[in-house]
């Protein structure tokens, strides 16, 4: 049977684009990517949770460098809690708590209280406590966003954002008591790791699973420049009970529909 001529139109189309995709713009560092496949960035996403009504209240955001635009744009009414060790970003910080309503402190965040020597990189997003090389060291102090938060209103709903260069898993534990408030998790982690002891994406999904979140989302990416291995995700975590996921429906039409 002879296909419609709009059908046979669209598949030579598709196949047009894919080659476009696979032979000219790949060299370019450019890539066309169907808007029905993931993965979302972060401007994507956080749309995509306003189109939900889902707006935080709250957001703790930890290991903020030089900020996260996205997250501020889409959500300027909430109220941002911010985290960042490194005193070169506090000018950034500032900028932030002078048009959100923003209240920050310089201290890495942790399991526990006390103290870290940070190796401070030339790029200093790239700072971390664990062995890299580094052009300078530094001590910082060490706090536990619960102790950063005690006492503080979380406007529901809650979102946590962390981002601390292999040092998440840590700051979830030094924040037991604020995710029983918390409603969504965004966090940086790796497939790959690049010392030992470091956790992957296996580590922060069993720890999360256990305290009744589940992944929701995975937005953006890293790929490693030694063999261009898929190394770092940010994974989106939900309440397992919480209204992102209430509706289990795969369509509006029906549950059976496709």
């Amino acid at each position: 049977m002879n296909k419609p001529a709009a059908v046979r139109a669209r598949e030579f189309l598709r196949v047009a684009v894919q080659k476009l995709n696979d032979h000219v713009l790949v060299h370019l560092g450019v890539k066309l990517v169907n808007s029905g496949r993931p993965t979302r960035n972060f401007a994507e996403f956080f749309s995509q949770l306003k189109k939900l009504q889902f707006i935080p209240g709250t957001i703790i955001d930890v290991g903020v460098a030089w900020g996260t635009p996205d997250l501020y744009e889409a959500f300027p009414a909430s109220k941002f809690y911010l985290v960042e060790p490194l005193k070169e970003f506090e000018p950034d910080l500032e900028r932030l708590k002078s048009t959100y309503d923003t209240e920050y402190v310089l201290a890495a965040a942790g399991a526990a209280t006390g103290e870290v020597t940070l190796n401070i990189h030339a790029d200093p997003r790239q700072t971390t406590s664990l062995a890299r090389a580094a052009v300078d060291q530094r001590v910082v102090p060490v706090l536990t966003v619960d102790q950063i938060l005690a006492g503080r209103e979380l406007r529901p709903p809650v979102m946590l954002k962390i981002d601390t260069e292999g040092q998440e898993l840590s700051v979830l534990q030094g924040a037991a008591e604020t995710l029983h408030k918390v409603d969504l998790v965004i966090l940086e982690t790796r497939l790959i790791s690049y010392v030992d002891g470091l956790p992957e994406v296996g580590d922060i999904m069993e720890y999360m699973a256990a305290r009744d979140f589940s992944l929701y989302d995975i937005l953006d990416g890293g790929y490693r420049p030694l063999d261009k291995a898929l190394e770092i995700v940010d994974l989106v975590f939900t309440r397992k009970d919480g209204p992102l996921r209430a509706d289990r429906r795969h369509t509006s039409v029906g549950t059976d529909a496709w």
